[in-house]
């Protein structure tokens, strides 16, 4: 029998975790298993869409838990590229008693181009802070599409080619393949 200690890093989590140990010693061997309940003293956790299109508005309802941090005026802060989160409403106040929890809201618009929306959620009462990081997909509102053509040079000549411009901005990419006959 004995005893043995092991400190682990930890990114993010909030949970319960199951630590097992493992003995071997010449023809025995034997293992033991316990659950670990991981958990902050203070935590943000805000419920965000899957997946956005250009323009789309949306709220965010975030809540501040209190597992251990003395009762008092804390303050929660989002932050994301502007304008997506209306301005009042960056930073708010609340207060959370020890033991409990407070919700806020968040009103946001999303980008209007497609691509990748970065959202950090800030917690903090007293000396405690906490984050929430998450990244959304902003999908642009038509599917797809994707337009061909070909044509004919004779050499010596020269040709003009007109390439559409009605795309989404930041999804467009054009390609010019030139062979030989």
């Amino acid at each position: 029998s004995g005893t043995a200690r092991k400190s682990v890093s930890i990114p993010e989590f909030n949970g319960d975790l199951r630590i097992m140990a493992v003995a071997v010693a010449d023809h025995t061997f034997g293992c033991a298993s316990q659950s670990v309940l991981v958990r902050e003293p203070l935590m943000v956790r805000a419920s965000f869409p899957r997946f956005l299109a250009p323009g789309d508005t949306f709220t965010v309802p975030a809540t501040v838990f209190n597992r251990g941090v003395a009762s008092g005026e804390g303050a929660i802060e989002i932050e994301a590229p502007a304008p997506t989160a209306t301005e009042p409403e960056r930073r708010q106040a609340l207060i959370v008693p020890d033991g409990g929890e407070q919700t806020v809201r968040f009103d946001m618009k999303a980008p209007a181009t497609p691509g990748a929306l970065a959202i950090v959620l800030k917690a903090s009462l007293g000396e405690e802070r906490a984050l929430q990081r998450v990244e959304i997909p902003v999908r642009p509102i038509s599917s797809l599409r994707r337009l061909t053509g070909s044509g004919v040079v004779t050499a010596g000549d020269s040709a003009a080619f007109e390439i559409p411009g009605d795309w989404v901005q930041g999804s467009e990419r054009c390609a010019l393949n030139v062979a030989a006959l």
